[in-house]
């Protein structure tokens, strides 16, 4: 049986369905413009990290305490994992980065984990259990930092600390370790 409306619903429902329109939009032009380095909300300015450009500055401390900065890994390609405990393809991905760690580590490839989990015990507890050993910083300030829009995002920095590669989503080991094999 088609569902009946009446015209003042279907009006209201309009109404409703434009202004969430403008708000959705008004937010995004909001978003675009704090990622090109206009004003936002918060002072801060999203450095969006683009194939072809450097890598955003960074300094960050892992959650050993240990220091972790672009500075300090220019020179060696890059891998930087953005995931969450909870974000099942960062569980898929992540054993595979290890294995990329350990083969290719000696030839110059570092790798660093951000995570944005709630708390940092709750990144390094489970990184530890998948047998991460590569430094994990606990960051869930990134995504907005960056501009990211996804979990898990990687992203492939050569040795001179211009992105290479960034992929938003799940991708399989050999389609990186390709790409770490032109730039090693």
């Amino acid at each position: 049986m088609p569902l009946r409306v009446s015209r003042r619903a279907a009006a209201s429902l309009s109404v409703l369905l434009l202004a969430a329109s403008i708000l959705i939009g008004w937010r995004l032009q909001s978003t675009r413009t704090s990622l090109r380095g206009g004003d936002s909300s918060a002072g801060a300015r999203a450095v969006l990290p683009t194939e072809g450009q450097p890598l955003p500055a960074f300094d960050f401390s892992d959650v050993n305490g240990r220091r972790v900065s672009s500075e300090e890994l220019r020179g060696k390609v890059l891998v930087v994992d953005i995931w969450a405990s909870w974000c099942e393809p960062c569980k898929t991905e992540m054993p595979a980065f290890e294995q990329l760690h350990q083969q290719y580590r000696d030839q110059g490839l570092a790798i660093i984990g951000i995570s944005i989990d709630i708390t940092a015990e709750d990144a390094a507890r489970f990184a530890r259990e998948i047998g991460v050993t590569y430094p994990i910083i606990h960051n869930p300030e990134i995504m907005t930092e960056w501009g990211l829009l996804g979990l898990p995002t990687t992203i492939v920095v050569d040795r001179a600390g211009v992105v290479r590669k960034k992929v938003i989503g799940f991708e399989y080991k050999e389609v990186f370790e390709k790409t770490l094999r032109e730039l090693l």
